[in-house]
């Protein structure tokens, strides 16, 4: 009896991580694949964008060097072939207006950025099981009604309206960050950061509270309220029975997160990668902008592969996200 329970368990650990082996190879096949067509993206799109960057960029600055002017005459394959070439050097390539290391202007800000993006994404889902266990435990009551109105006013707000009015209200209050300084203060994380999660909270929230009524409603749960069991105590148990669905969930949303954040990094000031991208966009610098948007889409994407990888240890039925990405 021993003996077959010990083989079953080793039979478990071994199925468990073959499975995981099979996520983390398909999820880094997605990022490889992702990374590239985002940077083929960003070039043959900059080489379709409108104005001459080689004569605006000599009537601006004169005294740039023949060969920067030069960048911008290549071909989008030939740039996009260094800029990959740029990769295995470990530089990213260099930018087209001032040839600097992409790597030297990005990995001093990613840091920032991806914590900002975390703490508004840690925000966002905080409050989002808040609502929805509101929503869900106490139906029709004036509190979960109050709340489902708010979530929909929330739901219709555009997310550059909560970048704009966060960033005035930091401006009022004096929390911005201070110009050319790479040092947040304190309250310099408290607007930004709910700027992200209002933007986040009505679609999670509403996700969360769909998927725990679906599970209230099934069988299983209304025998256990009819056997005596609380309503928490069920809601409880949903909420593990539905762990890989949020678990994937979350990893999906993360990388909503740090687009998000890049607009509020914009409209905030704030010392991140948002300033890069925009720069790019300014001097048409495809490889800073095919740069800027690798690391977040590897990321992104990252985050994508732990969700799976969680999902999968709460339920080893889930195979993937697939599709979902």
């Amino acid at each position: 009896m021993n003996d077959s329970r010990a083989a079953g368990v080793a039979g478990t650990a071994a199925t468990g991580s073959s499975q995981a082996f099979r996520i983390t190879l398909k999820g880094l096949a997605r990022l490889l694949l992702s990374v590239l067509l985002v940077s083929a993206l960003c070039f043959f799109l900059e080489d379709l964008a409108p104005g001459d960057v080689r004569t605006a960029e000599r009537l601006e600055r004169p005294w740039t060097p023949a060969e920067r002017l030069a960048a911008h005459e290549v071909s989008p394959g030939r740039s996009l072939v260094a800029w990959l070439q740029g990769i295995v050097r470990g530089d990213l390539g260099r930018t087209a207006s001032t040839g600097e290391p992409v790597r030297e202007l990005l990995l001093p800000r990613l840091g920032s950025s991806l914590r900002l993006a975390s703490l508004g994404w840690l925000l966002a889902w905080t409050g989002a099981l808040i609502v929805a266990w509101i929503e869900v435990a106490r139906p029709g009551s004036v509190l979960a009604v109050a709340v489902e109105s708010l979530g929909a006013a929330l739901f219709s707000v555009p997310p550059a309206a909560f970048a704009l009015f966060g960033a005035l209200a930091a401006a009022e209050r004096g929390w911005l960050p201070p110009l050319f300084s790479d040092r947040v203060p304190f309250t310099g994380w408290i607007l930004p950061s709910w700027a992200i999660a209002l933007c986040l909270l009505p679609r999670l929230s509403r996700l969360v509270a769909d998927e725990l009524k679906s599970e209230v409603s099934k069988l299983h749960s209304l025998q256990a309220r009819a056997w005596g069991l609380g309503g928490h105590r069920v809601l409880l148990r949903c909420l593990r029975l539905k762990a890989p669905v949020f678990w994937t969930r979350a990893g999906l949303s993360f990388g909503t997160a740090i687009a998000l954040g890049m607009v509020v990094e914009i409209a905030f000031s704030w010392p991140g990668i948002g300033a890069l991208a925009l720069r790019s966009f300014g001097e048409q610098d495809a490889v800073l902008l095919a740069g800027v948007l690798s690391l977040t889409t590897a990321c992104s994407v990252s985050a994508t592969i732990v969700g799976d990888l969680l999902a999968a240890a709460a339920d080893p039925r889930v195979e993937s996200s697939g599709g979902l990405l």
